[in-house]
């Protein structure tokens, strides 16, 4: 249990570095990583369960992996590389006019505290890959797919940062097998 409680002590303090950073970003010079391709991709807003689901996943290998401390160690690394491209990378997205209904009002939560400035590599995929491919399970595939297609379809990230959150999740992966 100790192991865990030091994991969740290294998401707790990246959650405070992102949105320190995020929140710093706002005065920063931001870039536009949109390309054509996005435009396919419809608002959803019921895809925000979905999309807040992966804090879940996120943490699930705490209590199924043996190796908790490489785990905290892949972990960290992500936290600090992502963190790294979002001071000096931050993105800019122009979000949609959200309806009334339950899944827009929740859509609408996740927009208010989380200002879209921490968008490349996408921490949704790149933590939830990660976990996926400690887990190896097809399932928890199937589940990350769908967290993927939810940052598309919440209007929360473009594909550029869905693709570089695969790079990141992947390069956290071998930091873990290494370790």
């Amino acid at each position: 249990m100790q192991r865990s409680k030091q994991v969740l002590l290294i998401f707790i303090l990246w959650a405070l570095l992102y949105f320190i950073i995020n929140y710093l970003s706002e005065s920063f010079q931001s870039y536009n990583y949109s390309l054509p391709l996005d435009s396919l991709f419809p608002l959803v807003p019921i895809f925000s369960i979905i999309y807040l689901s992966a804090y879940v996943l996120m943490f699930i290998p705490i209590f199924n992996i043996k190796n908790v401390k490489a785990f905290g160690f892949g972990l960290t690394f992500l936290g600090l590389i992502t963190s790294f491209i979002f001071l000096f990378f931050p993105g800019t997205m122009s979000r949609p006019l959200l309806d009334a209904s339950v899944f827009g009002t929740i859509l609408s939560w996740v927009y208010f505290f989380d200002a879209p400035h921490n968008l490349f590599p996408s921490t949704h995929v790149s933590f939830t890959f990660f976990t996926s491919l400690i887990l190896h399970k097809n399932w928890i595939y199937v589940w990350f797919a769908l967290i993927c297609f939810s940052t598309l379809l919440t209007k929360q990230h473009y594909f550029l940062d869905v693709i570089s959150g695969l790079v990141a999740g992947a390069i956290a992966f071998a930091v873990y097998k290494r370790f």
